[in-house]
């Protein structure tokens, strides 16, 4: 295990059998249990800067770049491995008593690793994001498309393909600013053979759901979807009679932790609150 620091975010090296990983991990404040943040599919760990910038309460904030984003040099196998390498991640990073909170494609990965590790999660945050496709067919057909939109990245380059991407209804936001600006630029600067891979391994229509599973969750979560957001909305209204109360953001589309980082921040400290 290696920890190299640079002025802005951590290289993180963990060693397994199989592999070494390395990790570009963004961190925000010193003191308190953490906040560990995933970031969205094209994002990157500075994604989070607009929910640390807003916690009241300086909680640390701990953001790394999922495989294949970014600067995070990794790509699991598929998506098991994609959950066992956080998994070492977090063991590298010694952390426990964790505030995990997942956008979209990393709420996907926040759910599956709170399943994995309860142990080490204190309360569960999930963004505009849902357990998964129950029907085989339609499961089937979204890994298609996934594996088509991939394509597109390959084909079209990282500049243009984040052009078509933020063009996408679902990927409007609402609130722009400087902070969506500085997304879009980082956007720009991914690989777009690695968001390929990222896609196959690990999109929607690769990963198994998790549905009957989430009962299994002791821990407080809170479930977050935009006003605007109208298909996760629905989801995630469903996802409440398993797990979790549903708090819907005004004004805020599925890019909710751009278009309201500061309501994202105040319903994770207030999840917070309610375990202690």
């Amino acid at each position: 295990m290696k920890i190299r620091e640079d002025k802005e975010y951590r290289i993180v090296t963990t060693q397994s059998l199989k592999s070494s990983m390395s990790w570009r991990v963004h961190s925000w404040g010193k003191s308190g249990s953490p906040v560990l943040f995933f970031h969205g599919f094209t994002g990157t760990g500075e994604d989070a800067e607009g929910i640390a910038s807003s916690m009241g309460n300086g909680h640390p904030v701990i953001a790394p770049d999922l495989p294949g984003h970014g600067g995070t040099d990794c790509m699991p196998e598929d998506g098991e491995g994609w959950v066992a390498s956080m998994m070492s991640l977090m063991e590298v990073l010694d952390l426990t008593g964790v505030h995990l909170c997942g956008y979209s494609m990393g709420g996907r990965l926040a759910m599956r690793l709170a399943l994995r590790v309860p142990e080490r999660i204190s309360t569960l945050t999930l963004l505009s994001c849902f357990p998964g496709i129950r029907d085989e067919d339609s499961r089937s057909e979204r890994r298609r498309w996934d594996l088509a939109v991939g394509a597109d990245a390959v084909r079209l380059g990282a500049i243009q393909f984040a052009e078509h991407w933020e063009s996408l209804p679902l990927l409007k936001v609402y609130q722009p600013g400087l902070l969506s600006q500085r997304v879009a630029a980082r956007r720009r600067a991914q690989r777009p053979e690695f968001l390929r891979r990222g896609l196959r391994d690990f999109g929607s229509g690769s990963v198994a759901p998790c549905w009957d599973e989430l009962p299994r969750l002791k821990t407080p979560v809170r479930l977050i979807a935009g006003e605007y957001d109208l298909k996760y909305r629905e989801l995630m209204e469903e996802m409440t009679s398993h797990v979790g109360t549903l708090h819907i953001v005004a004004g805020a589309g599925h890019c909710v932790h751009l278009d309201a980082p500061r309501e994202v921040a105040r319903l994770l400290e207030e999840l917070e609150d309610q375990r202690s």
